[in-house]
């Protein structure tokens, strides 16, 4: 793939395939219908159906995430033979080498932890099991891991919405005054999130940003081109799962947009993120995994499909990983020699024993992502 020149910046329309409800928020003003769509307030007052650029870029990163932990998932498979293996052989390292104790039943503990009906036992990337019977054996060594998912031992990238989220090199200088902050790092860096001092966090906190770090892209909102004279409502009820049956005073309205109406925004490249540079077409790759947005997905709302993108490439996801396994690979001596002279003490060891098993994880998953 080429090297890209310049920052990136291309305008984007967004066809409906199904009807769709993006919710109304407070711009909203006050109708007797319940679910009001979103409005955009344009300078001189008027408001306009849109879909903010809020919704726009939280559906690229969720399903760059769900893509990245996909083939990451795929590629441990080949390398490990099964999630078992690949959680015990790391927590058996992690434990050992990086928080210097070890666990003797873990192995047999984890069979409790991922049970045989998940979904990753299909190949799906369904993550999210929490780990209860984990915690429960091994709360005094682990205690650190409250609310833990499987989600957070996924290497190269996090999830932004665990407390083991992305933290930045900084919090690397004052390591030791946190033990909170200390196991996340060492857990970051031990699963390959983040190399100290060379890549700050994992790669889509990279590009969609994190705490303390602006995001590399920048989404305006979507605002309709598509003339509607008459928002269509339609009246819908609420389920009560427990009780199999109709909540009761829960009839109300909602506005959606029909099919076919059109959308147009702007989707930017703010900074480059280094080991990115050498992929083409980032921005039509990033638009291209917008399929779907708003609620009730499960009734056949929110199909999209992103027009004017010119430059589609199947294996962008595998793109993007293995250029960030090579980034890594050439990055690494020069991150340790920055922690030898940054740090020191214990935690400057616990620290290097950590990216020393990165690595060892980086190698397993270029190799099951094989060369091909």
């Amino acid at each position: 793939m080429s090297i890209s020149s310049d920052l990136q910046s291309h305008t984007y329309r967004l066809r409906l395939k199904t009807r769709t409800h993006v919710g109304g928020g407070p711009q909203a003003r006050p109708s007797i219908i319940d679910l009001k769509v979103w409005r955009a307030r344009t300078g001189n007052g008027e408001d306009k159906l849109a879909i903010p650029s809020s919704t726009i870029k939280g559906v690229m990163r969720t399903r760059f995430e769900n893509e990245v932990r996909r083939k990451t998932f795929e590629a441990i498979k080949k390398s490990y033979g099964s999630l078992e293996d690949f959680l015990y052989c790391f927590l058996k390292q992690f434990t050992a080498n990086v928080m210097n104790y070890s666990i003797d039943s873990l192995k047999e503990d984890l069979k409790k932890v991922i049970p045989k009906n998940n979904r990753l036992y299909s190949g799906y990337y369904g993550l999210g099991t929490e780990l209860p019977s984990f915690l429960d054996l091994h709360d005094e060594e682990l205690s650190a891991l409250v609310s833990v998912s499987v989600y957070d031992f996924f290497p190269i990238i996090c999830d932004p919405t665990s407390q083991l989220s992305c933290l930045s090199d900084k919090d690397l200088l004052g390591i030791s005054e946190n033990e909170m902050t200390m196991f996340t790092l060492l857990l970051q860096i031990a699963l390959a999130k983040k190399l100290p001092f060379s890549s700050e966090t994992c790669t889509s906190c990279e590009i969609f940003g994190a705490n303390g770090l602006i995001s590399a892209i920048k989404v305006s909102d979507f605002i309709a081109i598509t003339n509607i004279p008459v928002i269509p409502v339609q009246a819908r009820i609420s389920v009560d799962r427990l009780m199999r049956a109709v909540s009761q005073a829960k009839l109300f309205s909602a506005e959606y947009i029909p099919e076919d109406i059109e959308f147009k925004g702007r989707i930017e490249l703010m900074r480059r993120v280094p080991y990115l540079s050498q992929l083409d077409s980032i921005l039509d790759n990033l638009a291209n995994l917008i399929q779907r947005v708003g609620r009730w997905e499960s009734l056949g709302f929110g199909e999209v499909e992103v027009l004017d993108v010119m430059n589609r490439d199947d294996r962008f996801i595998i793109h993007v990983i293995r250029s960030y396994i090579d980034y890594y690979k050439q990055n690494f001596e020069n991150s340790v020699k920055k922690v030898n002279f940054i740090l020191e003490g214990e935690n400057r060891d616990k620290i290097i024993n950590a990216m020393n098993l990165g690595k060892s994880i980086i190698e397993k998953i270029e190799e099951g992502l094989g060369r091909s």
